[in-house]
This record gives C-alpha cells, sequence and structure tokens, in this order.
C-alpha cells in the first residue's frame, strides 16, 4: 500500500475487523521485562503500525506475543493518536534526506 502524500509504501501485517493489525513475536523475557517494566510498546513499532493504520485508515492495535509462553499483549491506536507528529516528522525527515541523497544526522 502507498500513502502519496507521505511517499511511502507500507504492508500492515494484517488488516482484521476494520483495523489494521501489526503482530510483533518476542522472546519471553523480554516480553514479560516490558510489562514488568510498565513501559509500553516499543516506540519504532508503534510508528509502524500507525503507517499502516495510515494507509488503511483504520485504527489499529500492536500485538505482541511471547514465543515461549503464548501470552499476549495488545496496545491500541487511533488515528488521532499524538504519535502522528512524531511520525510525519520522521517521515519528511527521511524524505527529505533521500532527496539530498545524505544520510540524516545521528541522533
Amino acid at each position: 500500500m502507498t500513502i502519496k502524500e507521505w511517499d511511502v509504501r507500507v504492508r500492515p501485517d494484517v488488516e482484521l475487523e476494520g483495523e489494521g493489525l501489526e503482530i510483533k513475536p518476542v522472546h519471553s523475557q523480554k516480553f514479560h521485562w516490558m510489562l514488568k517494566k510498565n513501559e509500553g510498546a516499543d516506540k519504532h513499532y508503534l510508528m509502524q503500525l500507525y503507517c499502516g493504520m495510515k494507509a488503511l485508515n483504520k485504527p489499529g492495535r500492536l500485538v505482541y506475543l511471547s514465543k515461549d509462553d503464548l501470552v499476549i499483549a495488545e496496545f491500541v491506536l487511533k488515528l488521532d493518536d499524538p504519535i502522528k507528529d512524531e511520525v510525519e516528522a520522521e517521515v519528511k525527515l527521511l524524505n527529505d534526506s533521500w532527496a539530498e541523497q545524505k544520510p540524516p544526522a545521528p541522533r
């Protein structure tokens, strides 16, 4: 799928019942550590999900699957989630860098 205004192509893992899904299988140690620390989902996965949502024009869920014990955790995003601004800024940075044929500055 292409997001023309961003000049980006994305492929959501699954489109199910009006939502985009990104499914991330992770080692159970990472999974349970993530829940114990209560830090939420990895930002880059949420940004990836948001791109898929934008392409589908639908809300989405990031689903972590613990590979060793099959426990799941879900994080829900809506199209007006604050991460939208971060995703748009990142896409602009990458598109500008591509146009200039220079890598973005390290952060």
